[in-house]
């Protein structure tokens, strides 16, 4: 039996009120003057805005260095507030990485193996530690917040990935921002990585796998992607032990 074409309008009505709903339950943006240890929109969205004024950021260009220097600038200031809380340290660590792997053919993409090699890649971390922290000390571990930097070279990569290396910047000062105000003490380390390369397929994060020194002690990582400029928020890879 036909349910007539009322029923699509009523379930369109539905949904569009559904989604107001929804909506109105979202935590609104935090501004510019919120507490340094709240996440604010507006603070991550002042990084990305600059990020985005370099221009396009293809791989070891004079633009991708210079948000490079930008990211580090944040970095010292977050190490600077960690020194005067006294609870934690921040690291930082600056490397290029040069290396080689084989890419295997696919049906459809290409009919042989590919070598995949790149040189002088570069790569920028912040490591927020405990005091006293030891990375080798049994038992120690960290947790990785990870982006890239680098852009396609027809566009600036506001959304893909400035926005994203804006959170991570507003994040890490968060982070250290939170033992100074509330003298919290963190048992565990978080890095906070930057690479570069991934455009021309994940370079940086190839040369950090195989040689940074930092990687031992991580036991997760959560990378910060995007794709494209809108629609909703996807997990779309993780290991098969998330938990292990």
């Amino acid at each position: 039996m036909s349910s007539g074409p009322w029923e699509g309008v009523w379930i369109l009505v539905f949904a569009y009120i559904l989604g107001l709903h929804q909506d109105a339950r979202l935590p609104h943006p935090e501004p510019m003057h919120a507490k340094a240890f709240i996440f604010s929109e507006d603070r991550a969205k002042e990084h990305a805005n600059l990020l985005e004024s370099f221009g396009p950021k293809p791989t070891g260009s004079e633009a991708e260095l210079s948000a490079i220097r930008y990211a580090k600038e944040r970095m010292e200031t977050a190490k600077n507030i960690a020194s005067k809380a006294g609870h934690l340290v921040v690291d930082i660590h600056e490397e290029q990485f040069s290396g080689q792997w084989n890419l295997k053919a696919h049906a459809g993409q290409w009919k042989h193996s590919v070598r995949q090699m790149y040189s002088n890649v570069s790569t920028l971390a912040a490591r927020v530690r405990p005091v006293g922290w030891d990375a080798d000390a049994p038992g120690a571990h960290a947790v990785m917040i990870s982006a890239h930097t680098d852009t396609v070279n027809v566009g600036p990569g506001g959304s893909d990935n400035g926005a994203n290396v804006g959170v991570l910047l507003e994040v890490l000062h968060n982070w250290v921002s939170s033992a100074h105000a509330a003298s919290a003490i963190h048992r565990s380390a978080v890095v906070f990585m930057l690479v570069s390369g991934e455009e021309e397929g994940f370079l940086g994060a190839h040369g950090a796998c195989m040689g940074h020194p930092w990687l031992g002690a991580v036991k997760g990582v959560l990378n910060l992607e995007a794709m494209g400029n809108g629609g909703p928020a996807h997990l779309f890879r993780m290991s098969r032990d998330p938990l292990g």
